[in-house]
């Protein structure tokens, strides 16, 4: 009888080891999910500001270097984000304000 007890006592301890190693696994891997995902929206971000630079370098160059004033907007083909570019005909002031909004919808759960 005192060996039947020793016996569920070793099979409750080696499913409770293979339970945390699962879990273990499982964290693991949805941790390297999100950090995968979380580079991929900075890489998109990147991009997009990247085009709207672009974009405003050849308003810049197309105008012969005139172009005072505007707002150019886009947005990159495949990438979920837009961007703007404003040019004023004023001095820079102490304070300027640079934004680009980028919107990337919700992973589905």
């Amino acid at each position: 009888m005192r060996q039947r007890g020793i016996a569920l006592i070793i099979v409750l301890l080696m499913t409770s080891l293979l339970l945390m190693m699962v879990m273990a696994l499982y964290l693991s891997s949805r941790g390297g999910l999100f950090a995968s995902m979380t580079q991929q929206r900075n890489l998109s971000a990147l991009y997009v500001a990247e085009a709207g630079l672009a974009d405003a370098m050849d308003a810049l160059e197309a105008s012969n270097f005139a172009l005072t004033t505007g707002v150019l907007t886009g947005s990159l083909p495949g990438v979920n984000g837009t961007w703007q570019v404003e040019f004023r005909d004023s001095a820079p002031s102490s304070t300027t304000t640079r934004s680009t909004t980028w919107a990337q919808t919700p992973p589905p759960r």
